[in-house]
């Protein structure tokens, strides 16, 4: 299952999955380096940052957020 992260706060990783459910991480159990927005996916080894995936709906993100903008 693939997960959005939502915030970081001190040792807590507010996530939150495809279908809606929030849960919170121990920020240890995450992959170094993690950001706000980054995309996740859980594995049997715990979690793994798609960082193709990430970027990809960062662009759309922005794409939709410069339509707003246009006259």
């Amino acid at each position: 299952m693939k997960y959005s992260v939502l915030s970081i706060c001190e040792d807590i990783v507010k996530i939150e999955s495809e279908n809606g459910k929030i849960d919170f991480v121990k920020l240890n159990d995450m992959p170094k380096g993690i950001s706000i927005n980054d995309i996740l996916e859980k594995t049997d080894s715990g979690y793994i940052r798609l960082l193709e995936e990430t970027e990809s709906r960062q662009n759309v993100n922005i794409r939709i957020q410069d339509t707003l903008w246009e006259e």
